[in-house]
């Protein structure tokens, strides 16, 4: 058990399995290795509501503030801060780490190349709680949102392939 003090709002593990990112209510980015200790505490703010591991060792962070963090997990710098302007609530990497996926709070679904440009954004039109890549296709991702509606999208496009509503 680790302690944080506070809610832990999103927890993820690094590819390899040795390490685990939490993000918590108080502001607080969290890395632990084997120990129960943290080996990095990372202090951002505002609260971290969503992180992914990149399988290149880069973490993309985000939260109530609406700017997404890329950051190297080994030393936790800063590479770069993408503005969103809305609270993110979800953020996933491609499995090539070639491409991210942000969700948002302002029922849009952003998808960035490898340098942070975005290539398309999908309109929900309600909030956005969640998206994750295919495990194999890089071009297909899921995302899930207030209007109970699962989209499959073609981040190619940014074009709704398939969509399915809880009945």
């Amino acid at each position: 058990t680790a302690e944080h003090g506070d809610s832990v709002c999103t927890v993820t593990w690094c590819p390899s399995g040795g390490e685990l990112a939490t993000g918590c209510q108080d502001g607080k980015l969290r890395i632990f290795g084997p120990s129960n200790r943290p080996r990095l505490v990372l202090e951002h703010g505002w609260p971290v509501l969503c992180i992914a591991w990149s399988s290149t060792g880069k973490l993309a962070v985000g939260g109530s503030s609406g700017k997404l963090c890329i950051m190297t997990a080994a030393t936790g710098s800063l590479e770069r801060t993408i503005e969103h302007g809305n609270w993110l609530t979800s953020v996933a990497w491609s499995s090539s780490s070639e491409r991210l996926a942000t969700a948002c709070d302002d029922g849009k679904v952003r998808i960035l190349n490898a340098s942070g440009a975005v290539e398309h954004a999908v309109d929900h039109g309600e909030r956005v709680w969640s998206v994750t890549w295919h495990p194999e296709d890089t071009d297909v991702l899921a995302t899930g949102s207030n209007d109970g509606k699962l989209r499959i999208l073609n981040a190619n496009g940014g074009s709704v392939e398939y969509m399915l509503r809880n009945e």
